[in-house]
């Protein structure tokens, strides 16, 4: 295992605590002088500890195990064999804090400005999908992971590896844990590693901003979005085909789930439900796509909808259609046309792939 670097900050206690809860003295001591910062992340467990980090000067490193005579006399008894001397505590000094992922999360989605995802993740601990990074017509998903170790990394990104044909971005809180090997695998299928201690800068409440590092990331991943992908051959199918100006539109089952994806990028799961209105909408408009209009009269059938409630009662009124459609425009990431007189239909641009 590699030595972590900068041993006193927020990422470098979210690598150290285990189980990502603790108490506040331990939060304080792994994250130094971000502390007062991050306090908006943490939220009290409703348990209490049973021990307790070192507060003497010497710092024996170890846990005190706590001992509460009573509520007013509580005290941490050194059990490493350094013979600490006995420190009082005060009880709201056990309470546990753990650390508040959907913070988190939003946190890192708002500073690099992502785009809400519907990817699933099964069986991956302390991973999550924090968003995807859309740029025109292709998006991005990013994971955030927390591990412990190299081991637990290097087990993750195969995960991913596995369970996404197109590119990702990773996020990790250090650079230090993942081995030049993982990312040369991740590199090798056009996926890029970036870890917020270097991206992003802690500022009060927890307000993450870009770091110099973090913007020119962004810049290079939207300047080049081709670049990310250079072995995936769905993607290279759009000059397959003769033009760079088409979408490729795809329907695919994937462990029993029905994805989406746009020009070789997965766009993850529309609807938990394959009868919903706005999947049943969009299946129509995928089966239709280079047949031209699709009459508003197919989608009032098959949504069981009035005309009124289907067009709007106008004055500004968006009808139920409407409203369906800005929820797969904004999924997809492109634009779908919707004429009072013609009818419904994708963008000529947008094509099937051959598979």
């Amino acid at each position: 295992m590699k030595k972590k670097s900068n041993p006193t900050n927020f990422w470098f206690a979210l690598e150290s605590i285990i189980g990502l809860s603790a108490v506040a003295d331990e939060w304080r001591k792994y994250s130094g002088s971000e502390f007062e910062s991050i306090q908006s992340v943490l939220r009290p467990n409703g348990r209490i500890a049973a021990s307790h980090p070192c507060l003497q000067p010497r710092d024996c490193g170890c846990s005190h195990n706590v001992v509460i005579h009573t509520p007013k006399d509580i005290v941490a008894v050194c059990r490493c064999g350094l013979e600490c001397d006995t420190f009082p505590l005060k009880s709201t000094q056990l309470a546990i804090y753990e650390l508040d992922r959907p913070k988190l999360d939003l946190a890192v989605a708002t500073v690099f400005n992502l785009q809400q995802a519907s990817v699933q993740i099964k069986n991956m601990i302390r991973t999550s999908c924090v968003g995807q990074l859309t740029m025109g017509y292709i998006s991005i998903p990013v994971f955030l992971t927390i591990q412990p170790g190299s081991i637990e990394y290097s087990l993750i990104a195969d995960l991913l590896l596995s369970m996404n044909t197109s590119p990702f971005i990773l996020l990790t809180p250090l650079p230090d844990l993942i081995t030049p090997e993982c990312i040369t695998q991740l590199s090798s299928r056009g996926c890029y590693v970036l870890s917020l201690a270097e991206s992003t800068v802690i500022q009060v409440k927890f307000k993450l901003v870009l770091s110099t590092l973090g913007s020119q990331f962004l810049e290079r991943i939207r300047t080049l979005p081709v670049a990310l992908s250079p072995n995936v051959t769905t993607v290279r199918n759009i000059s397959d085909r003769g033009s760079s100006d088409q979408i490729i539109l795809e329907r695919r089952e994937v462990d029993g789930d029905i994805h989406w994806y746009v020009n070789g990028f997965d766009k993850g799961v529309f609807a938990a439900h394959n009868n919903s209105k706005k999947n049943s909408i969009l299946t129509i408009l995928y089966d239709e796509i280079g047949n031209g209009w699709v009459k508003h009269d197919r989608f009032i059938t098959a949504c069981g909808w009035k005309k009124e409630e289907y067009f709007g009662a106008g004055n500004g009124v968006t009808g139920r259609m409407q409203k369906q459609l800005n929820i797969i425009r904004k999924f997809l990431g492109m634009k779908i046309e919707f004429v009072t007189s013609k009818g419904v239909k994708f963008p000529a641009e947008v094509v099937k792939s051959r598979g």
